[in-house]
């Protein structure tokens, strides 16, 4: 939300995920509807293994940080280009990252 204005991003609205580039320090992704543009830079800080739930059960581990920074930038498709709607930086931002990378990207593939 911005502005007093919900921004959807979702699968039923027909946004998707087209850019997903993770590295050991930072995750890059970029969400795309027909109209908005979505890009999200984190960088990956240091964190502590907490439970997580695995077939029911808490006995997965999953890495999370609280003190990662965090880049949006919202943005409106014009024609060849973007227009910026809002761009803000989050300090100390929680952050978790869980899945076969690799896994993840060859889903974007098309």
């Amino acid at each position: 939300m911005y502005d007093k204005k919900l921004y959807k991003f979702t699968t039923y609205s027909g946004a998707k995920v087209t850019v997903l580039n993770v590295t050991k320090d930072n995750i890059r992704m970029r969400l795309e509807s027909n109209v908005y543009q979505l890009d999200i830079d984190a960088d990956r800080s240091e964190g502590v293994e907490l439970p997580a739930p695995k077939l029911g059960e808490m006995t997965a581990k999953v890495n999370e940080s609280l003190n990662s920074r965090i880049n949006v930038a919202l943005l409106r498709k014009n024609g060849s280009g973007t227009e910026l709607i809002y761009s803000g930086t989050g300090r100390n931002a929680g952050l978790e990252f869980v899945g076969n990378i690799a896994e993840l990207v060859k889903g974007l593939k098309k």
